[in-house]
């Protein structure tokens, strides 16, 4: 059915018929503003929820702070020629504001730790040495009181308070996935918006141009049809 045959009788080149064909294409085609069908229930949706608490990707079967879990390429490839993602150790140091909040919360827990202790005869720097601190925060690898003991950290209280600040480091690499994720997320939403609002263009600007190729086609072969004469008068001739 051509688009001319729903729309108002008029003068198709009077100005406020093309305003009123122009407003009425949109309203025909611009994007559902709710879920119209299947394919929109379908759709993934483009509102991103913040968590209220950072989410690590898998949960722990000791009861602990669950660790996140990296994925790397495959060094195999697939039948499709592709190489997957599996597991990893994931990155083996720990760099830039990721390192700064290891630092600070190994800093912090310190401090609070001493203070519960009160009277206590350590100094921060007796109780745990900022090298040590260093150490620990920049290295990823080092996931229980065996690898702080492999990595010769010197660090007297290991067995005393070791899983106390690896239960701090994973909190903090927790944290920092969960974060990873969440600007992934939001890239990929703002990308999905754009899109869709240059498809809703892209749609308008095809529905007007093909509403105007029908109009001029429709004023031509008007134009080109006989009409009858008249005198001057406005009487027509007769046979």
């Amino acid at each position: 059915m051509s688009t001319l045959a729903i729309l108002p009788c008029g003068n198709v080149s009077s100005p406020s018929f093309l305003i009123y064909t122009y407003l009425w294409c949109i309203a025909q085609f611009a994007a559902p503003t709710g879920i119209c069908c299947d394919n929109c229930s379908r759709a993934s949706p483009i509102i991103v929820d913040t968590p209220k608490t950072p989410i690590c990707a898998s949960t722990p079967l000791d009861g602990g702070f669950p660790s996140p879990i990296h994925l790397t390429p495959s060094k195999s490839t697939n039948l499709n020629g592709k190489r997957p993602l599996v597991p990893s150790a994931g990155p083996a140091a720990r760099r830039g504001d990721r390192l700064k909040h290891a630092r600070q919360s190994i800093l912090t827990w310190r401090s609070d730790t001493l203070l519960n202790q009160q009277p206590s005869p350590f100094t921060e720097e007796a109780f745990m040495p900022f090298s040590v601190i260093k150490t620990l925060a920049s290295s990823a690898r080092i996931q229980t009181i065996a690898d702080m003991k492999a990595a010769a950290i010197g660090w007297a209280l290991a067995d005393e308070h070791g899983n106390e600040v690896l239960d701090v480091l994973k909190m903090v690499d927790c944290n920092h996935e969960a974060d990873k994720r969440q600007r992934a997320m939001e890239r990929s939403a703002a990308t999905a918006a754009r899109n869709a609002e240059r498809k809703r263009q892209d749609t308008e600007e095809r529905a007007v141009k093909r509403l105007a190729k029908e109009m001029k086609t429709q004023a031509a072969d008007e134009n080109a049809q006989p009409g009858w004469e008249t005198d001057r008068a406005g009487r027509l001739p007769s046979n």
